[in-house]
């Protein structure tokens, strides 16, 4: 499921080690692309841990760029251009709240709210119904102040 979802496999084998340390779960547009049957250059992953620090880790096994996005948020962004040319985009955030479930329920729409832990890739967490959505065509907020409240 992670090389469907677009993650390279030396990507993949990296985030899984880490998350032995501590979780990892893939959140977000790039699930949705997956179930949609689109491809996605943008893949965002979201941890429990140091996510700064996470991306520079990346950043360094992979050759690529790495950029802050928000210190105080705890977010970067590593740009990588694969062997073959294809450029993607992996942001590295840390946890809203005190569980997965928590910072689902604080993005904007139900079919952002999509995860599956890295090591674990077929148990889709979806606390605000996304899948139910995103087969009936449906835009859902996630809570009346998502879209004021997402940063």
């Amino acid at each position: 499921m992670l090389a469907q979802i677009g993650i390279p496999p030396e990507l993949g084998s990296l985030l899984a080690s880490q998350d032995r340390k501590s979780p990892i779960w893939i959140v977000g547009g790039a699930i949705r692309d997956q179930l949609l049957q689109r491809s996605s250059h943008d893949i965002d992953f979201v941890t429990s841990a140091d996510a700064i620090g996470l991306a520079r880790m990346v950043a360094d096994a992979l050759g690529a760029d790495i950029y802050i996005l928000d210190r105080e948020r705890d977010s970067a962004r590593v740009l990588f251009k694969a062997p073959d040319g294809q450029r993607q985009k992996f942001d590295f955030a840390r946890m809203r709240g005190q569980t997965i479930e928590a910072d689902l329920r604080s993005r904007d729409f139900s079919i952002n709210a999509l995860a599956l832990r890295v090591t674990a890739p077929g148990e889709m967490i979806d606390p605000c119904g996304g899948l139910q959505h995103l087969h009936a065509g449906m835009l859902e907020l996630c809570a009346e102040e998502a879209i004021s409240e997402d940063p």
